[in-house]
């Protein structure tokens, strides 16, 4: 989740130990707040100390302690530290309640931190990174949320992702730069699209629609085993890898991530191998995205495993996106046994701007066979 937030103030080892904790000395920051604990736990603070600085150490140590632990990954330790600041501290409980958020998140209680961010947003209605943060949170909720496979949980699940996704578009609005937010759109952008691959095709066949499932993709952009190919590709520009290692956020949908630049260092593709957990799952087995020169997805292709093609008859699907992120149109390729019992190997949808679909038309061996309105 991030950096840690660290703010400054005032007294003795306690801002020693705040010292050390903004040079990264860690174990000497932790060393000072420590001392300065067990003097507080001896003596509390009593008339002979100056009791307004001594009561100023005890949180900012306290603080300090918890933002060592957060930095170690010792994330429930940091809880502990961070809740006595919220409870008792007047200078760094606002900036602790952040940093418990970033720690429920790291632990997986994505409800308690949604609850941290949603609060920061109240209070804070003009940060990008909250906003940020509490869509993050949402996405992850929602991903661990079962909808029933039916019309009705398809809708909810629609509606969902449309209110986690009105929070990241607020945090690039306010900063369309904002990293956490870029990434977590493109989670929501891919898992929408991919959820609606079949609509087209299968609206009228509600049989079959009952039948499929939505997939959930992965477009995150974090530091992973990352390895630059030097060679130009036929964009003109570098080609990277980055491997996804188990315990990567991430690694559980995707075992690589193939992106390709072009020569002004702008992302035009990127090719996605899913893991084998996701394949049987979700029947994707790979996915490319392709960019236009704003950044924004134009299309994207999805190859299918052969289970799935088997069960669906569809065994690739590409999908175009206008500049809006709206699908517009898209082309199902079917199966040998698809084909001989529909009489069309081929077919194309297309969607107004409320994603509904407006005309379907069917091919065999490029022409047009069927055109339903």
């Amino acid at each position: 989740m991030g950096f840690i937030k660290i703010r400054w103030n005032s007294s003795g080892k306690a801002i020693r130990s705040h010292a050390y904790l903004l040079l990264e000395k860690y174990d000497e920051a932790k060393t000072d707040a420590n001392w300065v604990v067990d003097y507080y736990n001896k003596n509390k603070c009593t008339r002979k100390d100056n009791e307004k600085l001594c009561k100023e150490a005890v949180e900012r140590v306290m603080f300090v302690r918890g933002a060592v632990h957060q930095t170690a990954g010792e994330y429930k330790q940091a809880i502990r530290d961070y809740d006595w600041v919220v409870k008792n501290g007047k200078i760094f409980g606002p900036v602790a309640y952040e940093n418990r958020g970033r720690a429920y998140f790291a632990v997986k209680d994505f409800t308690t931190a949604y609850t941290h961010f949603d609060k920061l947003v109240q209070e804070n209605p003009t940060s990008a990174d909250y906003y940020a943060l509490r869509c993050t949170s949402a996405y992850e909720i929602f991903k661990n949320t079962p909808f029933e496979n039916s019309k009705k949980g398809r809708e909810d699940k629609k509606r969902k992702l449309e209110e986690i996704s009105a929070d990241c578009n607020k945090s690039l609005g306010i900063d369309p730069e904002n990293e956490l937010a870029k990434e977590t759109a493109g989670y929501l952008a891919a898992d929408k699209a991919l959820s609606e691959l079949f609509r087209g095709i299968f609206e009228d066949e509600s049989d079959m629609e009952e039948e499929l499932r939505s997939a959930s993709g992965v477009r995150l952009f974090e530091d992973k085993e990352e390895k630059a190919i030097p060679e130009k590709n036929e964009y003109g520009g570098e080609t990277s890898e980055k491997t996804y290692q188990k315990g990567d956020r991430g690694s559980e949908d995707l075992k690589k991530e193939i992106a390709y630049f072009d020569g002004n260092k702008k992302k035009v593709k990127a090719d996605y191998l899913h893991t084998d957990k996701f394949a049987d799952e979700k029947g994707l087995n790979r996915s490319i995205s392709y960019f236009g020169s704003d950044g924004k997805r134009t299309k994207a292709e999805y190859f299918h495993t052969d289970k799935f093609a088997n069960e669906k008859g569809v065994n690739k699907s590409i999908s175009y996106f206008d500049s809006d992120g709206k699908r517009t149109k898209a082309e199902y390729f079917h199966t040998d046994k698809f084909t001989s019992e529909k009489k069309f190997n081929k077919s194309i949808s297309y969607f107004d701007s409320a994603g509904k679909v407006i005309r379907r038309e069917l091919y065999m061996d490029g022409k047009l066979v069927k055109k339903i309105e």
